[in-house]
């Protein structure tokens, strides 16, 4: 039995207006208590940063603007920020008490999920971060891990988006990007190629390709990239390298990989124009009370107000489709058409060279080493920057 970590926390202990209970969980950067907030007697979340940490700054601004950017979206899919405080120097947030799992838990457990199912999860995402561009914040980090499925009083799910703390939040006094150091880039699997090239204009399409990824995975079972040294996923991120999601599971419709496709293309000119034309491109596989709950959020002939950076002009966005290649199927190349015409706003998505025979476990796959590597590879670029403007 592995004793509790020596730092200073135990149930019963009273740090401000929250009296810890139980503590849910550790991470590399910080705890997760369940807690009672005193007086309302309400069952919270408390994540605390690590006292290892509380005195680096852009930690610690990365921690706080978790909470910032949280506070300023407010949407019920979301996860709901009470409060920040601190105790004996350690800061920590007070969020809403969540009952259930996160997405990579359910995808482990069960692999591939239904289309109806994988579509009924995605809507409500994808409202909440349209949501969020909308106000100015671009998540940055989007993936299975942080879609946490809690449930309503009668057991349906209520997906929620946690952990904004590498997001770029816009502010609204001077216009410009606030975000931390460019060495904290995300999560290798689910970024986008132009974030993985460490580009700095990085906008709401990037938050869509990680959606799509995350989309390939709940309807594959597996990752886009595999599970492959950091290198190689940079590497093939870029590219586009990896197998149509047909190629995992044949029986999935092509329409549905055609929205999978559309959504992680190279080229970010050519994805759809908003999340509000993603999710009307989703609705048609969703069963009929969940259409009907998001047919309204999802008309992209009414889009809210910012919503997004581009917003579609057609009625309906129009999905795109793979055609027969004309190459061997082997090679896995896919051709994309709009209506009757090739489209060649884009590169088609480079052939996957390698299909794993075999994925490790999904659970503790190596993300702290993945973390780690993306430290140095933003390091050597951010050297090679500088060495090129003197």
């Amino acid at each position: 039995m592995s004793e509790a970590p020596d730092d200073g926390l135990a149930p019963g202990l009273t740090l401000g207006r929250y009296q810890l209970q139980r503590r849910l969980g550790e991470g590399a950067m910080g705890t997760v208590w369940q807690a009672l907030q005193l007086g309302l007697n309400r069952p919270v979340a408390l994540k605390l940063l690590k006292r290892e940490h509380a005195g680096v700054a852009p930690i610690r601004a990365r921690f706080l603007r978790e909470g910032e950017a949280a506070a300023r979206i407010r949407h019920p899919h979301v996860v709901t920020v009470h409060d920040v405080g601190e105790h004996d120097g350690v800061p920590f947030l007070a969020m809403e008490f969540l009952d259930g799992e996160n997405l990579a838990d359910k995808i482990d457990r069960e692999g591939a999920l239904p289309p109806g199912e994988a579509v009924a999860i995605m809507l409500p995402v994808l409202a909440a971060v349209s949501a969020s561009h909308e106000e100015g914040v671009i998540h940055r980090d989007l993936k299975p891990e942080n879609i946490f499925l809690a449930r309503h009083r009668d057991g349906s799910l209520l997906p929620k988006v946690l952990d904004f703390g590498i997001s770029r939040v816009v502010d609204d006094r001077s216009g410009r990007v606030q975000t931390l150091a460019d060495t904290i880039l995300g999560t290798p699997q689910f970024m986008s190629p132009e974030q993985a090239r460490g580009e700095r204009d990085i906008d709401d399409r990037s938050d869509q390709y990680a959606l799509g990824a995350v989309l390939y995975e709940m309807a594959t079972g597996a990752m886009p990239f595999g599970d492959h040294p950091l290198y190689v996923l940079l590497d093939r991120v870029t590219k586009g390298n990896f197998p149509p999601p047909r190629k995992r599971r044949p029986e999935l419709p092509e329409a549905l990989e055609s929205v999978i496709l559309r959504a992680m293309t190279l080229d970010r000119g050519a994805r759809f124009r908003s999340l509000r034309s993603m999710g009307a491109a989703l609705l048609p596989f969703a069963d009929e009370a969940t259409r009907g709950a998001w047919k309204a959020t999802f008309d992209p002939r009414a889009p809210g107000p910012g919503d997004a950076t581009l917003v579609d002009d057609d009625p309906a966005p129009r999905a795109w489709e793979p055609v027969t290649p004309q190459a061997p199927d082997d090679d896995g190349v896919i051709t994309l058409k709009d209506g009757d015409r090739e489209a060649r706003r884009a590169p088609p998505l480079e052939a996957a060279t390698l299909v794993m025979e075999r994925e490790r476990p999904r659970s503790k796959r190596v993300w702290a080493a993945a973390a780690a590597g993306v430290l140095v590879v933003a390091a050597v670029v951010a050297a090679l920057t500088l060495a090129a403007t003197r």
